[in-house]
């Protein structure tokens, strides 16, 4: 069995979200070689990587566990973690965008502009069908080998609600209006070859291996960096392991770019 691990971004003009999984046998191995990685430069196994902080000089700086490093450092650890994601034969993750200006008009229907005030309320709903998008996708590549999975979603708040939404099981729609979740926490099925698969969704305090989370935030922070229209100094590098991370991309009508 996979387990997947979900985070958000709101980057460059984009909301989006990125589904990074791994075989839950292989899952110990890859945490002790990735804090084996962080060992290596100077990191503690509790210091968290969040690339917002990692990738911002002034962050980087007013940040204790990662004041030591400079930007060169922090690429080169990023593209070792990437190459140990690659050797472990991580499935492709699964990533869905949406571009910001068309999304308060065209995902919720009302006129509404970025500076609008509910704008920040409607972004998480937007993130929230996103991860959506993701996990429909990694159910339509269900298969007889591959039959069931569990998906941790990265904490969120209690006060957020999630987009009505549904997921086909077994000819029926399973409605999916509780708060912090898009699907219900478990589902269970048959898929077209009749194997039996589980979908269980896990709050982020009982989640197993939470490094995972780390990966997810390298990933999806890259993806949008490699995506955006913006030219910037450095764009190659996010390009560069965008192709070694070689994620699927779930398109959506709010995603306008090629």
């Amino acid at each position: 069995m996979h387990l997947w691990y979900g985070d958000d971004s709101v980057n460059e003009g984009l909301l989006a979200y990125i589904i990074v999984g791994l075989k839950e046998q292989n899952l110990s191995s890859f945490v002790t070689d990735f804090q084996k990685l962080k060992t290596n430069y100077e990191l503690q196994n509790n210091a968290i990587l969040h690339c917002r902080k990692l990738f911002n000089g002034s962050q980087r700086e007013k940040s204790p566990e990662f004041k030591h490093l400079d930007l060169e450092a922090v690429k080169k650890l990023s593209a070792e973690i990437v190459n140990l994601c690659v050797d472990y034969k991580m499935p492709r993750p699964i990533f869905s965008c949406a571009e910001r200006r068309y999304f308060p008009n065209k995902l919720l229907k009302k006129q509404r502009t970025i500076k609008d005030k509910n704008f920040q309320k409607d972004e998480k709903q937007g993130l929230h069908l996103l991860k959506n998008y993701c996990l429909l996708s990694l159910y339509d590549s269900l298969n007889k080998d591959e039959t069931k999975f569990q998906f941790h979603a990265d904490k969120l708040s209690e006060k957020d609600k999630c987009c009505k939404n549904a997921l086909p099981v077994g000819g029926t729609r399973k409605r999916a209006d509780m708060p912090n979740f898009i699907l219900p926490t478990t589902i269970s099925g048959k898929d077209e070859d009749g194997g039996i698969f589980r979908i269980s969704q896990i709050n982020y305090e009982d989640a197993p291996f939470k490094e995972m989370y780390e990966i997810a935030d390298l990933f999806v922070y890259t993806v949008t960096k490699a995506i955006c229209t913006q030219q910037y100094n450095g764009k190659d590098f996010f390009l560069s392991l965008y192709v070694h991370i070689n994620p699927i991309r779930v398109l959506t009508d709010f995603d306008k770019r090629q």
